[in-house]
């Protein structure tokens, strides 16, 4: 069968399998467009301002998160063909005509999402002109729409996506088929690190800037202070959930005084999990501290101020739209080992409390270790004199709140998926 036939015969049911992943690239989509066209309005904020350059920091961020936020869905949507892979090279596939498959599927739900989200995006920047002029009291022309804007969202998309499916086929040749069939169900992963580092410095290193917050010095030194400490304890952070987190679950799953079954599942599980957040998190924390620091520079009810807000929410949607995708994607992998986990013997009571479980200590694990660095900031900054004591506790709250609502949209849609018969 030829290279072109097979993509004709699999597209409905490519696009199909395809729906969630086009819907996380047009939300994204009509992110960076929207982004793009409110900083390319010259209403909104003079060009070559300092506004503007805070503005164009906050554009950077918004627009690396969505691309992780692409990056991230693309990763599960290829493991979830990585069997569909395998048997093509079983079939006698050359590497050339594997790459021409991903490569012209790739383009076809690239191009599907570029035309809806941008039109999505134009059909929005509408209410968002109007909604940034009613907040900032700046009149603003609603039906702004940018060419540059529509410009770089569609080369940005492009590139990206391309680059990211060429860098994933080629790592698809350096596998063995039997790692590609069995590629989902591989939960632990050895530290084969040359050099280890103790667990206990991470944990130190990522409790720095608490221990720089409380140093008594100046409001205005100490939130500098703080910013540096939170830059190093990023590596704290990397270290917790890649080797600390897993340490402690991989050697609490191999304890001998496990009795509860249930339990075994759920260390397995989680150790997944957690691997694969790491860019999630450290992208959460770093973003989450830039927004609240910029807003802080600009007086309350300000152009660049309410834009960052409006960015830190953004953000932390965004970011909780990532783990719920994570749990949708990997409830429809894990349907069929609660199937067989039935035909053992497992009750629905059980299998319930397995996916209860895993929801709960991962949103846990993800909403504690970013929380603190920004409760640090929000302080800091409301300490210094940056903002009222108020919004810190608002910002501080915006998280926690976002955060437990996908929580429990995620326990509802994993529980859903998982035991649907």
């Amino acid at each position: 069968m030829g290279v072109l036939r097979y993509i004709k015969m699999t597209f409905i049911d490519d696009i199909k399998k395809s729906v969630l992943y086009i819907a996380v690239m047009v939300f994204s989509i009509i992110i960076i467009f929207n982004t793009f066209n409110i900083i390319f309005n010259e209403q909104i904020v003079a060009y070559r301002s300092k506004e503007y350059m805070d503005m164009s920091k906050l554009v950077f961020i918004i627009l690396a998160v969505s691309i992780m936020f692409i990056a991230f869905a693309n990763s599960y949507y290829l493991e979830d063909k990585f069997k569909e892979y395998a048997v093509i090279t079983l079939s006698g596939k050359s590497v050339g005509e594997i790459c021409i498959i991903v490569v012209i599927r790739n383009f076809i739900v690239t191009a599907i999402s570029i035309v809806i989200g941008c039109l999505l995006g134009a059909i929005t920047s509408v209410f968002v002109l109007n909604g940034i002029s009613k907040l900032v009291g700046v009149n603003i022309n609603g039906n702004y729409i940018s060419v540059e804007a529509l410009i770089l969202t569609t080369v940005i998309i492009f590139t990206e996506l391309e680059s990211v499916f060429l860098i994933n086929t080629g790592s698809i040749y350096k596998k063995s088929i039997n790692e590609l069939v069995n590629r989902k169900k591989r939960a632990y992963i050895p530290d084969n690190r040359r050099v280890k580092i103790n667990p206990i410095i991470y944990i130190i290193i990522y409790l720095l800037p608490l221990a720089v917050a409380v140093i008594p010095t100046s409001p205005e030194e100490r939130i500098k202070n703080i910013s540096f400490a939170i830059i190093i304890g990023i590596f704290g952070i990397q270290g917790i959930i890649r080797y600390v987190i897993p340490g402690v679950i991989n050697n609490y799953r191999n304890g001998k005084k496990i009795a509860d079954k249930c339990k075994l599942i759920i260390a397995s599980n989680l150790f997944f999990s957690i691997q694969k957040s790491i860019v999630l998190t450290l992208f959460l924390v770093v973003s989450s501290v830039l927004t609240i620091s910029t807003a802080g520079q600009y007086r309350m009810g300000t152009v660049v101020n309410t834009m960052s807000l409006a960015c830190y929410i953004l953000i932390i949607g965004i970011m909780s739209i990532t783990v719920v995708y994570k749990f949708l994607i990997e409830a429809k992998s894990r349907k069929e080992n609660f199937e067989q986990l039935k035909l053992l013997g497992y009750t629905k009571r059980e299998i319930k409390k397995i996916i209860q479980t895993e929801v709960v200590v991962y949103y846990a694990i993800i909403i504690l270790l970013a929380l603190l660095y920004i409760l640090i900031v929000a302080l800091g900054s409301a300490m210094a004199g940056l903002m009222s004591i108020k919004l810190a506790i608002v910002v501080v709250m915006e998280y926690i709140i976002i955060f437990l609502t996908t929580a429990m949209v995620s326990l509802g849609e994993y529980k859903k998926i998982a035991l649907l018969n």
